[in-house]
């Protein structure tokens, strides 16, 4: 199926990592290093192209392309907190979501 085709892919170009990113990490799967250096190249082109898959790829309903390429980064930065929601936050909540809020489905 092309969901199947489209997670090989995934796991080809991005790798299998999941966890937050270390330099060492670049050895371990140096394509997705490589194309992540594409996207500064000194072809505006190679650039471009490098960039417009990237796009391409975080457009896709998949949840380790998401934790690849963005929240692995995210959480190692200390950029992500968890909070138990208060009171206050309750009573905010409409029809299950919270006005104004962003939402990633999976």
């Amino acid at each position: 199926s092309s969901d199947a085709l489209v997670h090989e892919m995934v796991y080809f170009i991005l790798g299998e990592q999941q966890e937050p990113e270390k330099l060492m990490d670049i050895n371990r799967h140096p394509l997705r290093h490589r194309l992540i250096e594409h996207c500064d190249h000194i072809s505006d082109e190679i650039s471009i192209m490098t960039l417009r898959m990237f796009e391409h790829l975080l457009q896709k309903p998949d949840e380790h392309i998401l934790y690849n390429l963005v929240l692995r980064n995210l959480e190692e930065r200390n950029y992500t907190e968890y909070k138990p929601p208060c009171q206050e936050d309750k009573d905010m909540v409409e029809n299950g979501q919270i006005p104004g809020a962003m939402y990633v489905t999976f």
